[in-house]
């Protein structure tokens, strides 16, 4: 009989254990997948920041690229333009023609004035003749 009680007692122990087991396995499951539960709450959240965030880059990204366009034309612009140095020559090759031509034209002028001077001096010439003729006609 009392082999009967312990074993019954066993029996009931053992149940009482498995079950005891049962339920801190269950318990720790539920601890567990509570856990997980909420630690992919908290990944899925920090997903959408992390979403946003590359989303504002990629809207930096694109201001940042159409500025960079716009400074490649910018300098594609300023590489057109001719250097200090390159317009500092053109102006002294101008100033040198320039100068070429005015020289020119007072060489020019001089030839021009020396002609108008002996034409002058001949149209005087002729004047006085005319004027002597014209007195010599007025006495006869």
């Amino acid at each position: 009989l009392m082999l009967d009680i312990v074993t019954s007692l066993q029996d009931e122990l053992v149940s009482v254990l498995c079950t005891t087991v049962g339920l801190v396995v269950l318990l720790t499951g539920i601890m567990m997948y509570s856990s997980m539960k909420a630690a992919l709450s908290r990944q899925k959240k920090q997903n959408v920041d992390l979403k946003s965030e590359i989303e504002e880059h990629n809207k930096r990204n694109k201001a940042l690229k159409k500025e960079l366009e716009e400074l490649e034309g910018s300098l594609k612009e300023l590489k057109q333009i001719p250097s200090a140095d390159c317009l500092l020559k053109e102006v002294d090759c101008i100033q040198s023609e320039i100068h070429d031509l005015t020289e020119a034209q007072v060489d020019a002028l001089s030839a021009v004035k020396a002609e108008n001077d002996a034409i002058h001096e001949e149209l005087k010439q002729n004047n006085e003749k005319l004027n002597a003729a014209l007195k010599k006609e007025r006495k006869a």
